[in-house]
């Protein structure tokens, strides 16, 4: 999350911060679920949402120590991995596993300008400043296989949803590969492969993402249109959209005047929580992990990160865990959402 999107990436591609990591994992006798967070920070401060959930196993995860007093530039978080690029252009990924080989880099990144990063559930997503898509990990839906038709165009965003990728072209045009899960919003959906954005809007897009369920794009004249292998719908939204998140069955944007909006899978309007509409957001981001509860972060204009449940309104901030006491605001338009291990969130601060 490449991000990546307008709401974080995009905004955060020319952030650098200095790193300090840390993870905390610890036991919840509740559900007997094995839980880590991961802290990506300067100045001794970080950030992880962390959700304990009975039906997980989730292993602590090995923070790279490679990256200790890197300058990190930018960061990705998806179901199980996590990503991060330092100012030479060095990608660190990390994860509970290697299963999928999410954690080996290809060969053909060593040496390229990285523009922007996204990650999965178990593959991830690199854009080169030249405008080209590298994917490794797992392929079992064919979500690390970039499409052919890519290779003479120029990429200038990415996402990643949880066995989907997708691109935007330098002329507006959407590439979705992949595979969507089960539409929660039709009870006889199954698995169906992804689908491109329909030609009606083809060309006319400025920002995307994508989740687990759809895709999302908004367009040049601020229109929001969420599809799937089911249906394609335009989002009631007004304003100028600077921002775009899919989580997971909802969906959240931020207007150029710090409005949040959201909408639930049958295009409802949701319900946002007043200590957020009383924050000017600048950015805003989600990756929510299959069967994980709908958890947005968002950076408001004074700095601070702000969390909450979009199914329920549930205030989460609290649950945001700073490494060390040292309370730092967050200056960054970088924050990104899912995280490490199926539980975790991390965002990058800037140094000053």
């Amino acid at each position: 999350m490449d991000k990546k999107k307008s709401l974080g990436a995009a905004l955060g591609a020319s952030l650098i911060a200095s790193v300090i990591v840390g993870i905390t994992p610890r036991i919840d006798d509740s559900s007997a679920a094995y839980t880590s967070q991961a802290h990506i920070s300067a100045s001794n401060y970080g950030v992880g949402l962390q959700q304990v959930s009975a039906a997980l196993y989730v292993r602590a995860l090995a923070i790279p120590p490679q990256m200790r007093g890197k300058t990190i530039k930018l960061i990705a978080g998806g179901s199980t991995i996590a990503l991060a690029v330092d100012s030479n252009n060095v990608i660190y990924p990390w994860a509970s596993d290697n299963l999928y080989g999410q954690l080996n880099v290809p060969s053909s990144l060593s040496g390229q300008s990285i523009q922007s990063v996204a990650a999965g559930a178990w593959h991830a997503l690199a854009l080169t400043s030249a405008g080209k898509v590298v994917a490794w990990g797992s392929n079992a839906v064919a979500q690390a296989t970039v499409p052919a038709a890519l290779a003479p165009l120029t990429v200038r965003q990415i996402a990643a949803g949880y066995n989907k990728s997708l691109a935007l072209t330098s002329t507006g045009r959407v590439y979705s590969w992949g595979e969507y899960e089960v539409d929660p919003s039709n009870a006889s959906s199954v698995r169906k492969p992804a689908v491109n954005l329909s030609e009606t809007y083809q060309g006319k897009v400025k920002l995307i993402d994508t989740g687990i369920f759809y895709d999302i794009a908004v367009t040049t004249s601020n229109q929001i249109v969420r599809w799937n292998a089911y249906r394609s719908e335009i989002l009631p939204s007004a304003g100028e959209i600077v921002g775009v998140a899919a989580v997971r069955h909802n969906t959240v944007a931020i207007t150029s005047d710090g409005r949040v909006l959201g909408w639930g899978p049958s295009r409802a309007a949701l319900t946002i929580p007043a200590f957020v509409q009383a924050k000017t957001i600048v950015s805003i981001n989600a990756e929510t992990p299959f069967g994980s509860s709908p958890i947005v972060l968002a950076l408001d204009a004074e700095g601070s990160i702000l969390a909450w449940n979009t199914d329920t309104g549930a205030n989460m901030t609290a649950q945001l865990t700073p490494l060390d006491s040292e309370e730092k605001r967050f200056t960054a338009a970088q924050v990104v959402g899912g995280g490490t291990g199926n539980e975790g969130s991390i965002a990058i601060q800037s140094e000053g």
